[in-house]
């Protein structure tokens, strides 16, 4: 990753931001909205949200605070273009409600609350919820845990004083780092496979596989495989099953062109519950793990 890398967010950023509204309540809270919600491709073949399209609508919301400035405001969300460094995620941790994909909720506008609530010298994880104007409640929440690093270097880069001193007041108490334990494939009584080639429309403006592509690739491979077991229809059951909630840990890059392999297993004691890696360079090196929780079909 480059400097450039960070000049593209912006730049993608001031595209979009016309059609978004930004407002900053105080340093540590971040609002957004985006009248046109959720768009075409963000649904399944069975007209609900992809979960991907969640993330990306979170990414965005993020990326907006980060790199454009409201009006009427002269700071950006965490003040985060002052910091002269890359901000890498971590780890996610996601939780949906049924609200989420009902047919008969309507999706549009979006807003999405973004808080701050843990700092660290070289990290921070942001609270994030998603409203759907029909649902008092949120429909969406998520912890995402963030690295910064230093942009040459690639290695963790510590806040300088004064940010530490403006963003440490909105640490909450009893806040941890996500932590995702691996699952042992070696255990696994049934492990399927599906491999993918990483495309232009998988990318982010750093030119690697954008975060949300590796949650697409692991759900293209549970439907695939259902399908391909079970079939489509009354006895087949429904392969396009929607995700409750996910927990991920993000542990390396892919680029364009590069060969990925996905596989998962069912967990033993949960049957909604299956487990997914992906693994490139001949399954010598892990760039992504994740658990989900299906709701019950």
């Amino acid at each position: 990753m480059t400097h450039h890398s960070s000049q593209n967010f912006a730049k993608l950023c001031r595209q979009i931001f016309s059609a978004t509204s930004s407002h900053l309540v105080h340093p540590g809270k971040h609002l957004f909205k985006t009248p046109a919600g959720f768009n075409y491709d963000s649904f399944t073949a069975a007209a609900q949200p992809t979960i991907w399209s969640v993330t990306r609508v979170i990414e965005m919301s993020h990326a907006i605070g980060f790199w454009a400035t409201p009006d009427g405001c002269e700071e950006q969300f965490l003040d985060f273009g002052k910091t002269k460094t890359l901000a890498i995620v971590a780890s996610i941790q996601l939780h949906c409600e049924p609200e989420l994909y009902d047919q008969d909720v309507e999706k549009q506008p979006v807003e999405v609350t973004n808080d701050l609530v843990l700092v660290g010298n070289t990290s921070f994880k942001l609270r994030s919820h998603i409203f759907l104007p029909e649902v008092k409640k949120p429909v969406v929440n998520e912890d995402r845990f963030v690295v910064m690093v230093d942009p040459n270097t690639l290695r963790p880069a510590t806040f300088p004083p004064w940010w530490l001193d403006k963003y440490g007041q909105y640490s909450l108490p009893g806040e941890q780092r996500l932590r995702v334990e691996a699952f042992d494939f070696k255990k696994a009584s049934n492990v399927h496979e599906e491999f993918f080639i990483v495309r232009t429309i998988d990318l982010d403006p750093n030119c690697h596989a954008n975060n949300s592509s590796y949650i697409r690739f692991c759900y293209d491979t549970f439907v695939s495989a259902q399908l391909r077991e079970f079939g489509q229809g009354a006895g087949g059951g429904d392969p396009f099953r929607n995700i409750r909630q996910l927990v991920c840990t993000y542990k390396g890059q892919a680029k364009i062109g590069d060969k990925l392999k996905v596989r998962f297993a069912q967990d033993a004691s949960d049957g909604n519950m299956y487990h997914f890696e992906i693994l490139k360079d001949n399954d010598s090196c892990v760039l992504f793990e994740t658990s989900m929780e299906f709701f019950p079909s």
